[in-house]
């Protein structure tokens, strides 16, 4: 074993392999612990499309939970458009990411009492990738 594998194995030993995102949505911060890009505590929303069809199986993971919707690029796919909308079709959310800086984007979610349909899509020049979710 090499210095590097060494000292990667001890980093994550003391769990320093994990990393948090936060989002801020005016009165709390929504906190989501990540562990190998997966984060904890979220359903996973199933991406289809060419976008997530890159060397990786896993470029792109999307999820949800009760207070937020996530997405996580596994490698830079540039800059990609990132919109969801309603059962509805109304647009909530939509914003432009640019992948080779920021790899996580965290959507807040409002807690209704019902359940809402969500629809996710992500496009850029080489591809588009969609989802859909039940918000509870």
């Amino acid at each position: 074993m090499n210095k590097k594998s060494i000292m990667l194995a001890a980093l994550c030993v003391f769990g320093l392999c994990t990393w948090q995102a936060q989002a801020a949505n005016n009165d709390h911060v929504t906190v989501i612990n990540v562990v190998d890009n997966v984060p904890t505590g979220y359903e996973t929303i199933d991406l289809r499309g060419d976008l997530v069809m890159g060397p990786n199986p896993n470029a792109i993971t999307a999820g949800f939970s009760r207070n937020a919707a996530y997405i996580h690029f596994s490698q830079s796919f540039g800059s990609v458009s990132v919109a969801l909308h309603n059962e509805d079709g109304v647009l909530v959310y939509s914003t432009v990411l640019n992948t080779d800086v920021q790899q996580t984007l965290i959507i807040p979610l409002a807690n209704n009492s019902g359940n809402d349909g969500y629809y996710i899509t992500l496009d850029n020049a080489t591809g588009f990738a969609e989802g859909e979710f039940e918000h509870k």
